[in-house]
């Protein structure tokens, strides 16, 4: 028998508000191991001065980064990117019924031209076409996501510069349904997958492994609950995460000892901010029904910083009344004890970036 040969998947970069996550994966016989791990926290400035300013200084993190992951184990200069979000457009199309043997590629990029209001060869751009629906119909319909030529280059020149190589870049969504891919086995085939960042919020809707349904959640993001709770309290950035992590929706007895008026104000708060969160889902979930009502979703997948909120889970459980699950490394594929912070929620679309095989 010859040696096992070990594959090495490409480094996966999220590139975040608040910090940037690295993953890489080793594939063997029983399947992909998590290899590496980085999170490099970034500067809060990053957004403050010129725009030459904040080139430079994104530079200098990106720098920075590239030195970080050779000390972290990560091998290769082959990365995977996400499109940056508000660079991302996408639609919805109707095209021709495929019995009609028309063009769909050809149609599918004039009809998103025409949407975005661009030249139909000034992007990239990739779809598929969503399952059925209980709303019959002879046409034939796709979600199409797409980047401008500029915006792709523009993302990409920073880390070329640095000795990256970047030959594909793929979407936030698609790399959260890759890495998500083992929570989202049976049941209905249908389920939702929430991503709590710091800056934004959104849903997705997955049915039989595709993407049917991406909602911006307005408002819904931790930077506006984070900026309540300093306002409300003046805690320092260091307390509101310690609030986050360690109290959230679930304050133990120890800590409702210490403080409980205060503490139940800050909790009351935090709830407060998911009321609309939750009034946001569970639209999306009954518009999913309706469209899909021999398959409803039966489970929401948390990811993103605030996917591990103390009793954030439970709250959205019994909320919904769905099955909730927390994502992270730990649970998606198999990790070396000695690496940390592989149940932490916020590397899922990392992960999933390694772990991409297509491009747009």
């Amino acid at each position: 028998m010859g040696l096992l040969k070990f594959n090495t998947s490409p480094i996966g970069i999220d590139w975040g508000t608040r910090s940037i996550n690295a993953i890489q994966l080793r594939r063997t016989r029983a399947g992909w191991n998590l290899a590496a791990l980085a999170s490099m926290p970034r500067s809060l400035t990053f957004s403050q001065g010129t725009v030459e300013e904040q080139k430079e200084h994104c530079q200098e993190e990106i720098q920075q980064l590239a030195s970080s992951l050779y000390r972290h184990g990560f091998t290769g200069r082959q990365i995977v990117l996400a499109v940056p979000k508000d660079k991302l457009l996408s639609a919805i199309l109707e095209l021709p019924p495929k019995a009609a043997q028309a063009p769909l590629d050809q149609l599918a990029r004039i009809e998103f031209a025409r949407v975005q209001k661009c030249e139909p060869h000034s992007f990239e751009m990739a779809y598929w076409e969503l399952p059925a629906s209980a709303r019959q119909s002879k046409l034939t319909s796709v979600m199409a996501v797409g980047c401008r030529h500029s915006d792709s280059e523009s993302a990409l020149t920073p880390f070329e510069k640095v000795g990256f190589d970047c030959p594909r870049l793929d979407t936030r969504a698609a790399a959260l349904v890759r890495a998500s891919s083992p929570l989202l086995q049976g049941g209905t085939s249908t389920a939702a997958i929430l991503d709590m960042g710091f800056s934004s919020a959104s849903l997705l809707i997955v049915r039989q492994g595709m993407i049917v349904y991406d909602r911006l959640l307005v408002g819904a993001g931790l930077q506006k609950l984070q900026q309540a709770l300093f306002e409300r309290f003046s805690l320092t950035s260091e307390a509101i995460e310690f609030v986050f992590k360690e109290i959230g929706l679930a304050p133990s007895a120890e800590h409702q000892s210490v403080a409980r008026e205060r503490l139940m104000d800050a909790v009351n708060l935090i709830a407060t901010h998911f009321e609309q969160v939750i009034k946001d889902v569970q639209v999306s979930l009954t518009y999913a029904s309706h469209q899909y009502p021999d398959s409803p979703p039966d489970r929401l997948l948390l990811v993103g910083a605030g996917g591990s909120m103390a009793g954030l889970k439970e709250h959205f459980a019994k909320a919904l009344k769905l099955d909730v699950h927390i994502a992270s490394p730990s649970v998606l594929v198999t990790c070396p004890p000695a690496l940390n912070n592989i149940a932490d929620p916020s590397l899922v679309t990392a992960l999933g970036l390694a772990l991409a095989g297509g491009a747009l």
